[in-house]
């Protein structure tokens, strides 16, 4: 019926924008990773929010990281750390509070 066409149209409407938009989302967090890896490689730091334009943005870009990292799937985590040495002791870090502490406490044993 002409009904369940329409409705069968939007609803493949509205399945095709959530894709589009998780699609967007998923391009937009990979090249957010690539710019903070040539950041890293480029100044051999982290950015900071103190400075402004892409560093500032990739700043706050890894403090959401930092909120997320831990709903994140394996695969994502490892593709975070794989940005940079920097990014991934910050991560295990993150994911792993008192692990400097330990290191810390190995180094003096």
């Amino acid at each position: 019926s002409a009904e369940a066409q329409l409705a069968l149209r939007s609803t493949q409407s509205t399945v095709s924008a959530e894709i589009r938009g998780q699609t967007s989302a998923a391009h937009r967090w990979t090249q957010s990773l690539a710019d903070l890896s040539n950041f890293v490689k480029k100044h051999h730091r982290l950015p900071v929010t103190a400075n402004s334009g892409i560093e500032q943005r990739l700043a706050t870009w890894l403090t959401r990281q930092k909120q997320a990292v831990s709903s994140f799937s394996e695969q994502q985590q490892n593709e975070l750390k794989s940005a940079h040495t920097l990014v991934e002791a910050r991560v295990e870090n993150w994911l792993d509070p008192l692990r400097s502490w330990r290191l810390k406490c190995n180094m003096l044993a």
